[in-house]
């Protein structure tokens, strides 16, 4: 059985989180004989932190992790990622959109790897996220060259960063940083293949244009101050 940390961040998703953390618990509970859960508020504005204290109900096996204002994916992430005890470390939306059971995948597929990576075969795709994928591979690649194929989550070896400098600490760039850094790094990498779902309530918060500029420069700043 495997030992695993799954961090969650949410940023106002009262609607979704709750649904996320029973669901996490149900596919822990199944697979893992040491599991614990690491919920991070992201400065949240509507009712989602009161749904997640309300999930917790004691569980010594619930972590939370509460900023006081939004400092960005990347500052959850890193802030869930250090205080997690578990061998194996993954992380999830609180939107939904990616499956609880994914955690299940990455962990029959991670045995003589250190980090095993998702890329999306089926996702709702409208023409302007099919339009911000394909952007972000093509500029991934003109700035990195090969790199693995990854969207969606991913699971690591805890002790693998330890070795890794991330500096990208506001977005969700510093996923592909850690990525990139990993397998530059020399750690073995698998890329497995995954479906993202509709989102039951609310809106995407990485679509828009300003957020897509924002992100094509983080990358660039990835590349050129950072490489």
């Amino acid at each position: 059985m495997k030992s695993i940390s799954v961090v969650i961040c949410a940023y106002n998703e009262e609607k979704n989180v709750r649904a996320v953390i029973v669901e996490t618990v149900q596919v822990l509970t199944l697979m893992a004989a040491d599991f614990e859960l690491i919920v991070v508020d992201d400065g949240s504005s509507d009712n989602s932190l009161q749904v997640i204290r309300s999930c917790v109900l004691n569980d010594p096996r619930i972590k939370i992790i509460v900023h006081a204002k939004n400092q960005g994916i990347g500052s959850a992430l890193l802030d869930g990622y250090r205080i997690a005890q578990k061998d194996l470390v993954t992380f999830l939306p609180a939107d939904g959109q990616i499956s609880p059971s994914d955690i299940k995948l990455f962990a029959d597929n991670i045995d003589g790897y250190d980090m095993v990576v998702s890329y999306y075969i089926k996702r709702p795709a409208s023409l302007l996220r099919q339009l911000t994928s394909k952007g972000v591979r093509s500029i991934l690649f003109l700035l990195f060259g090969k790199v693995p194929r990854y969207e969606g989550t991913y699971m690591f070896r805890r002790r693998i960063l330890e070795g890794i400098s991330l500096k990208m600490h506001t977005s969700f760039v510093l996923n592909y940083e850690f990525v990139i850094r990993a397998d530059r790094q020399g750690y073995k990498i698998k890329e497995v293949p995954t479906v993202c779902l509709e989102r039951s309530s609310g809106n995407s918060k990485v679509l828009g244009i300003k957020k897509i500029l924002f992100v094509f420069g983080q990358l660039l700043d990835l590349r050129f101050k950072y490489f």
